[in-house]
């Protein structure tokens, strides 16, 4: 018995640091596949109008619960995000039926967002004392999708963005 409960356990580990490792790894490929795009739209973002708030959002289509989207408030001195809590895709008329998972959550709060009261979406905000970060923004916004809301490199992701001018849809590498 205490043999086959050692089996048990080197499998568990191995199958745990294989899972890690699939997970680095993805991690890495849709910050490879997307990130440059991102980043290039945040920027065209906060470099337009300080009139008003403006974001980027990056979301999975058909799917209204699976977005996260960023921008740039108070005349470009902070940084606003939010992840989906699936609150307001809900109708107004209790009972709610889609709450994220205790998983989902926990990846988002190890990003940094903050879960609210559970009546609002997943928040983020840093201040902003020079130029920002678009890469690290852009990594932020593609963890969020991946760890939160299973996107991966090959997944198509939807970006829109509110300015004047044009997205940017080819980056150089």
């Amino acid at each position: 018995m205490r043999g086959l409960l050692g089996v048990i356990i080197l499998a568990v580990l191995a199958y745990t640091a294989s899972a890690l490792a699939q997970n680095a790894d993805s991690r890495a490929e849709i910050i490879e596949e997307h990130r440059c795009h991102l980043a290039g739209n945040l920027r065209a973002v906060y470099r337009s109008s300080q009139d008003r708030a403006r974001y980027v959002t990056l979301s999975r289509p058909g799917q209204l619960n699976s977005y996260v989207q960023c921008g740039f408030i108070e005349a470009r001195s902070k940084l606003h995000c939010e992840a989906s809590s699936s609150y307001y895709s809900q109708s107004e008329i209790p009972p709610r039926l889609i709450y994220p998972s205790a998983e989902e959550k926990n990846a988002l709060e190890k990003l940094g967002f903050k879960s609210g009261n559970g009546l609002e979406n997943f928040s983020y905000k840093r201040d902003l004392t020079s130029a920002p970060d678009f890469d690290g923004i852009a990594r932020l916004m593609l963890l969020a999708m991946h760890d939160g809301f299973g996107a991966r490199a090959e997944t198509y992701l939807e970006l829109r963005a509110e300015f004047d001018g044009t997205l940017i849809t080819a980056c150089r590498h």
